[in-house]
């Protein structure tokens, strides 16, 4: 019987997939009405966030797909989700938008919000305003160092990373990285027990990595990538997952040995291994 971490969780077209990490065939989690924007493992569930006609939801299922459950709804439309399992809390995105509006007059303000891991007690932790110049999209959380990590962007916008620490929430280091493009796709070097010390990050054809703690630290790992959009990290193994619409890649850490795990059905979006 696999293990929780042989497998390899990720978003295709409108479904939520998984497969070993030795590649081969890939077996479907969830099926979707519409495509999921985000997705995210941790204590034994996987988490996504969706957006249809009438805004974002949040939902969650066992690691095999069953006990599917709708946690939260709300009317803006979702960019991303994070999972901090140790502390029992989960992270997304709200954007200052909403599908409502193409036919009902309103404002919706964005952010960044959390919720129990049952989608209770939901907060909202940073607000974007309606009619921001950027909102918060992609986002990462560190359970052992409480960090939280999310790109900043929007329409005309260069695009940045900031950070915050949890206990208390603390924005610290604006424009921790800037110029970045905008980032889709974006992972932690989570080693259990220790924490991260690099995030990953894509760009519209690049594969990045920067140092949480070092300035000055940033390096392209990978160019010339076809579109890549999500992206996961194996500290221990010393491998990179990048999703592209070419399929799931593999390479070492460094960049090298490049190759395909998984084929592509539908262009691949976020990338998950289960902490």
């Amino acid at each position: 019987m696999q293990a929780a971490r042989d497998y390899l969780y990720w978003l295709s077209g409108y479904t939520v997939r998984r497969g070993t990490l030795a590649g081969g065939n890939a077996e479907i989690v969830a099926n979707n009405w519409e495509a999921p924007d985000g997705l995210d493992v941790g204590g034994g569930r996987v988490y996504w966030v969706t957006t249809d006609q009438t805004g974002g939801m949040l939902e969650s299922a066992n690691l095999d797909g069953t006990d599917r459950r709708t946690l939260v709804m709300e009317e803006n439309r979702v960019g991303d989700v994070a999972v901090d399992a140790k502390h029992g809390k989960v992270y997304w995105t709200s954007l200052p938008d909403s599908p409502r509006s193409t036919f009902e007059e309103g404002t919706w303000d964005g952010g960044i919000r959390c919720a129990d891991l049952d989608g209770s007690n939901v907060e909202t932790l940073i607000e974007y305003p309606s009619g921001s110049e950027a909102y918060a999209d992609r986002i990462v959380v560190e359970p052992e160092t409480e960090l939280l990590v999310w790109s900043e962007v929007g329409d005309g916008y260069e695009g940045r990373i900031q950070r915050a620490l949890l206990s208390p929430f603390r924005p610290f280091a604006l424009d921790f990285v800037t110029g970045a493009g905008w980032p889709r796709g974006m992972t932690l070097d989570t080693v259990p027990g220790v924490g991260a010390n690099n995030l990953y990050y894509t760009t519209s054809d690049e594969l990045r990595r920067v140092g949480l703690y070092w300035y000055g630290s940033e390096s392209t790992v990978l160019t010339g990538l076809n579109d890549p959009a999500g992206v996961a990290v194996d500290p221990i193994g010393y491998y990179l997952y990048i999703g592209t619409p070419d399929g799931i890649l593999r390479a070492v850490t460094d960049g090298t040995n490049l190759e395909t795990l998984f084929p592509a059905e539908r262009e691949v979006g976020s990338i998950v291994l289960p902490r």
